[in-house]
């Protein structure tokens, strides 16, 4: 019984191993499991803070908190001390190695948010921007400089050592007189003391090179006696290969172009006179018209209907572009004929609507139109001499409808009124609202009314006087030349090459005035002045004209000193090309290549580049000049060299005996040197 109870109890202690194993879960009841813990969490109340409700809280924590750590540090800081340690001096020496978690700016800022610190990154960013490239350009600038010191050291070195030696192999000469103006390339055979102009590039730029070829042709045409040469034309050719294609019409080159274009208008004709410069005027305007309507039809893409003429394609432009009403297309016809330079095609127009209009004006407007196209002279002579009963008719018809016009404008046609302005040349200064757009039309206005005035010069000059230079941009382009074209058309030639020169364009005006003064077309030789020019008004011209082109050739004078004695030779007065070329001869100390040389066979002379542009005198005259003007500056080798290159042996021993008299009667060691650096050469 015992044992069987013993047994009985060593069963019950063992455990059951099936009822100790835990039920086995997949993920799938721990999924389930986990949506049982969030299950009633939708219906709890959501919490938003803002910001500073958020900064509100932090802020009460942290000061709440502040107490009871100072609590615990006391506590701590006795149990410690109870047991030997220092707490307050070993938190000093933890600080003393602790690293900062942040530093501070180096200059302090204060108080301030976030855009006050952004602004200030911003400036002290700009300010170290500032001081590193002002260190970059005190380096560049101090290297530069010791690089020109250096250059300057040698080539005054060698021009030393050139001196002390004295002249080694001559220099190669021509053989006879060159058929061409000298290139700049010839600058290279040049005397050895023109050390500064040997082996440099031409300073001439591709405007001033296209112009000085065709100036250069002018003179070549001038040598070979070749009649009608027109140096205007060839200006214009050369601005015109200056306009790429790709150029937009406002460009400086386009327009420079226009400024050749009307003056190879004005004086195309010969005899020059105001009438017929003014006429020349008038055909610029209408062939440029003529090209405008042209252009608009084919942007607009107008049909044309196959017809080309000028009568369908103004009547394509009056009705389709203009869309002005059928009562008013056949003057406003008239009217665009005539300023596209077709006086035939006006006539015929109104000659075939005198009969059916009913107007009173259209038949003796027919009658004037013909006589107008019938007139072989580019200036016809002015109607009231010619014929004075057609000419009152007219004019009181303009009267009577210029009156009705100013006081309803609605009841007339502004065409009417500006084709009887036109034939009458009653008001040249007349301000016709939709018919006179621009400045060129108004131009245009004035120069077709001249033609019944007799002098076409007081109708420019009123004009210059109602149209002030404030109603120009002179800021742009097109304002500058705008202006420059009215001074031209008005005849006012050296006030238009003033204004070029001040907005910067000195090229261009000096080869207009250039232009001007060979085809007599200048206010110095106008043909249709009888009585001479005053003398400080003369004086005053050329001194402006010096002044322009002795600036132009200061450019290039030291690589290019050939073509700046071709643009001295231009110049009117005599005295003035002496003095530019003594000035050009010292500056440039180019005597080879501008008074010749002497050839070493038989001691003939060479001629130079003066020599194509002036006469045999008249170079040796201005080589002794720059001599004696040498002389006086104390640049005795240079003077020896200018003697010796016109033959003048008789003036070259007295400079020597000179020499030698001034070094012996002075005790001083460099006039003897001096004089022997002349000897030598």
């Amino acid at each position: 019984m015992s044992t069987a109870a013993a047994v009985t109890r060593a069963a019950a202690t063992i455990p059951d191993e099936n009822a100790t194993k835990k039920p086995k879960l997949d993920f799938e009841s721990l999924y389930q499991n986990s949506l049982q813990l969030t299950r009633g969490m939708d219906q709890l109340p959501s919490l938003q803070r803002s910001l500073d409700q958020l900064h509100a809280v932090t802020s009460a924590k942290s000061l709440g908190s502040s107490a009871a750590p100072s609590t615990a540090t006391n506590k701590a800081q006795f149990l410690l001390a109870g047991r030997g340690f220092d707490a307050e001096k070993l938190s000093r020496e933890l600080r003393q190695h602790e690293l900062k978690a942040s530093f501070e700016p180096k200059e302090s800022l204060g108080a301030c948010d976030f855009d006050g610190f952004l602004r200030h990154h911003h400036e002290m960013i700009v300010v170290t921007a500032i001081e590193e490239a002002l260190a970059a350009s005190t380096r560049t600038s101090q290297q530069s400089e010791i690089n020109a010191l250096t250059d300057e050291f040698q080539v005054s070195k060698a021009k030393l050592m050139q001196d002390l030696q004295g002249k080694s192999t001559p220099a190669p000469l021509a053989s006879q007189r060159p058929l061409h103006l000298p290139s700049t390339s010839s600058i290279s055979t040049s005397s050895p003391a023109t050390v500064s102009s040997v082996n440099l590039p031409s300073a001439m730029t591709e405007p001033m090179q296209v112009y000085a070829a065709a100036l250069r042709s002018s003179f070549q045409a001038k040598s070979l006696s070749v009649p009608d040469f027109n140096l205007i034309e060839a200006s214009t050719t050369a601005a015109k290969s200056l306009v790429s294609p790709t150029l937009s019409t406002d460009s400086a080159e386009h327009e420079t172009l226009l400024v050749w274009e009307l003056l190879g208008h004005m004086t195309r004709h010969r005899p020059a006179t105001a009438s017929s410069r003014a006429a020349g005027a008038r055909q610029f305007f209408e062939a440029r018209y003529a090209v405008f309507i042209e252009t608009k039809l084919a942007q607009l893409g107008v049909p044309r209907g196959g017809d080309f003429g000028r009568r369908a394609t103004v009547l394509t432009y009056v009705r389709d572009v203009l869309q002005l009403p059928p009562p008013q297309q056949v003057w406003a016809v008239v009217y665009y004929l005539l300023r596209s330079g077709s006086l035939t095609d006006a006539a015929a127009v109104a000659e075939g609507h005198a009969a059916s209009s009913g107007s009173s004006s259209l038949p003796l407007v027919t009658e004037a139109l013909r006589l107008y196209a019938s007139d072989t002279p580019t200036s016809p002579p002015p109607l009231e001499k010619t014929h004075p009963a057609l000419y009152r008719s007219l004019t009181s018809l303009f009267d009577t409808l210029l009156a009705t016009h100013k006081a309803s404008p609605g009841t007339t046609n502004r065409f009417e009124v500006a084709v009887l302005n036109l034939l009458t040349g009653r008001d040249p200064l007349l301000r016709n609202a939709g018919v006179i757009d621009n400045i060129e039309d108004f131009l245009w206005q004035g120069q077709f009314c001249s033609q019944q005035h007799v002098d076409p010069v007081a109708v420019a000059k009123n004009v210059l006087a109602l149209v002030q230079p404030s109603e120009f941009n002179h800021t742009t382009l097109g304002g500058v030349f705008e202006y420059v074209r009215l001074l031209v058309t008005c005849q006012q030639f050296e006030a238009a090459i003033e204004s070029l020169a001040s907005k910067g364009f000195v090229v261009e005006a000096v080869h207009v005035a250039i232009a001007l003064l060979l085809a007599d077309h200048h206010h110095h030789h106008r043909e249709d002045e009888d009585k001479e020019e005053d003398v400080p008004v003369k004086t005053t011209r050329d001194a402006v004209f010096t002044r322009l082109l002795r600036q132009y050739i200061h450019q290039f004078q030291t690589t290019n000193p050939s073509d700046a004695a071709m643009y001295i030779a231009c110049h009117p007065n005599p005295d003035t090309v002496r003095a530019l070329t003594s000035d050009l001869l010292l500056d440039t100390r180019a005597f080879q290549v501008l008074a010749g040389s002497i050839h070493p066979a038989d001691g003939s002379r060479v001629p130079g580049a003066l020599d194509l542009y002036l006469t045999r005198a008249e170079v040796r005259e201005i080589v002794l000049w720059t001599s004696q003007q040498a002389q006086s500056q104390g640049r005795h080798v240079d003077a020896l060299q200018l003697l010796v290159l016109v033959g003048d042996v008789e003036g070259g021993m007295v400079l020597l005996n000179g020499q030698l008299v001034q070094t012996l009667s002075s005790p001083v060691q460099s006039f003897r040197l001096e004089y022997e650096r002349v000897d030598k050469h």
